[in-house]
């Protein structure tokens, strides 16, 4: 019987994957899936009328060799083709091997076994099919790989039943000590800012990495365990915990920007030149900019542009700078660089304009932080006519959001910006299709300088690469923009440790249309940018 058993299963697993069963099984569907919901509080002995003659299977996520699991145990995960309704069914289960024999599988091993004759019970909390023999389970294939739900902590403790005994990734998480000391070992809080704080992490004091020190902020992805009522995360092994990018020492992050405001981007109003758009920033520290000046560069790259001969410091129409020499910033939150519209999303007409967000405004809570305001100048793209700090022609436009162009952003520590000043931080965006020779002379070594943040790195596999499409340092932090002159505002996302100067979970860009058509120009509001999920967060 359990030869014939294993051909059939032979025939069902593959890698994680269970195809569906076929007609000419006389059995039940059996999958994890199934196999959980039939308990209903009470001990169960498995049989052939509740589970039916096929053999269960599934993928081993628990990593014996770590010792973050019990003795004689493992976990494993099932996804299962439910053709009646047309979806995949993901579950997991513990498995508890009979008289607690040593597991000699390992995390990746695709295995099958038969279930009948084995109990259906919570052990401590735990939905574990006990009593299954070591000798019982064949091992399918190798190295399988499992790839982690991810999750918010509010998410996974909603839903906890569901997500037990599968693996689970938690994305930029504070850890707060509950039975003290800085190791891996004992209980550990988690709070990713989701609204919850009853998820632990767990490590035994028997595992491989006990002893070792743990961040304080990271990505944690790890086995979903319930103990007598408490929700925990079990990691594997320390290469679950991770912090996604190299150091990123700045003091001032880039995290959105207003491209495409509604209507026209430069404003003539009675005579005086304006301009609608702005740069979002946060400081990583309080800044009096009066004591220790920052500078902001904006730079435009045309269809038939070249790589700047001096790179950010090209001017002219290509870049224009921003000193920022007055003001100040606390640590953690937001303030702006623009024109002098100080308008949340443009406006709809000369006269009907969208949101005030000026230091001024009426609305106490439509207050934000201006550093510095600059007019675009007269709208003719005049090269000869100075409008920046030191360097900037006229334009009607700063930040492209057009197909076929392509836009950057930098701030400098100071005020003294050439061809060889690198930036503390930059992001690039627009047209993938963008020419890379139109930014990067590799003969030359013409082009942008870039930092070591979030996606950039200034050296790689093959040496030094200070430049940007040079090496691999390719990444575009967002396209072109869905929509036009909607008020389209990009939101640049993620998660920087301010004790470790890192990003724990890096940027990413969100764009939301702040005035879609019908809207009223005062109904988009500061906190529509400066909160929600979208929004860059700073650890401590």
């Amino acid at each position: 019987m359990a030869s014939s058993l294993l051909i059939a299963a032979v025939a069902l697993v593959s890698c994680f994957k269970d195809p569906s069963l076929t007609e000419a099984l006389p059995t039940k569907r059996l999958s994890v899936a199934s196999l959980r919901e039939l308990y209903e509080g009470q001990t169960i002995t498995l049989n052939e009328q509740n589970v039916g003659i096929t053999p269960l299977s599934g993928t081993i996520i628990s990593d014996i060799s770590s010792g973050n699991v019990e003795p004689g145990k493992f976990v494993m995960v099932q996804n299962f083709a439910d053709e009646r309704n047309d979806v995949i069914v993901t579950a997991g289960i513990t498995v508890s091997l009979e008289s607690a024999e040593p597991v000699t599988f390992a995390k990746g091993d695709s295995v099958v076994f038969d279930i009948r004759g084995a109990t259906l019970t919570r052990e401590n909390g735990s939905l574990e099919v006990q009593g299954i023999r070591s000798a019982a389970i064949y091992k399918i294939r190798s190295n399988c790989v499992v790839e982690p739900i991810s999750l918010t902590l509010a998410e996974l403790s909603a839903d906890f039943d569901k997500y037990e005994s599968m693996l689970v990734q938690i994305t930029a998480a504070d850890v707060l000590p509950i039975d003290g000391g800085t190791k891996y070992e004992g209980t550990k809080r988690l709070n990713d800012g989701s609204g919850v704080n009853n998820v632990n992490i767990y490590t035994s004091p028997d595992a491989t990495f006990a002893s070792e020190e743990m961040p304080t902020n990271a990505n944690f992805r790890g086995i979903a365990t319930s103990v007598n009522d408490t929700k925990q995360i079990r990691i594997r092994n320390t290469d679950d915990v991770t912090i996604t990018s190299i150091p990123h020492e700045s003091a001032i992050l880039i995290t959105g920007f207003m491209s495409d405001p509604a209507g026209t981007d430069i404003s003539v109003t009675d005579g005086y030149l304006g301009g609608f758009e702005y740069v979002q920033l946060m400081a990583t520290k309080d800044i009096d900019f009066s004591t220790h000046p920052y500078s902001v560069v904006f730079a435009r790259n045309a269809p038939s542009s070249t790589a700047p001969g001096e790179g950010w410091a090209t001017g002219g129409t290509r870049s224009f700078k921003f000193n920022l020499t007055s003001g100040t910033a606390v640590k953690g939150t937001f303030f702006y660089v623009g024109g002098p519209e100080k308008r949340i999303a443009g406006s709809i007409s000369g006269t009907e304009k969208t949101t005030d967000i000026s230091e001024t405004a009426p609305i106490e809570a439509n207050r934000a932080n201006w550093i510095r305001a600059i007019p675009m100048g007269t709208g003719s793209n005049s090269a000869t006519a100075p409008y920046g700090d030191d360097f900037g022609g006229s334009t009607n436009d700063w930040l492209y959001n057009r197909s076929s162009y392509f836009q950057s952003i930098a701030v400098f520590d100071g005020t003294t910006v050439t061809a060889t000043t690198a930036p503390i931080d930059a992001i690039f965006y627009g047209d993938s299709g963008y020419a890379s020779f139109r930014l990067f002379d590799a003969t030359t070594s013409t082009g942008y300088l870039i930092p070591n943040n979030d996606w950039y790195n200034t050296t790689g596999l093959e040496g030094p690469q200070p430049y940007y499409k040079q090496g691999d340092n390719t990444f575009i932090y967002g396209g072109v923009q869905p929509t036009a002159d909607s008020g389209n505002w990009a939101s640049l996302g993620g998660v920087y440790s301010l004790s470790a100067r890192v990003w724990i979970a890096p940027r990413t860009i969100s764009y939301s249309t702040l005035l879609p058509t019908g809207t009223p120009p005062n109904q988009p509001q500061l906190s529509d940018i400066e909160t929600g999920t979208t929004v860059t967060k700073v650890r401590e």
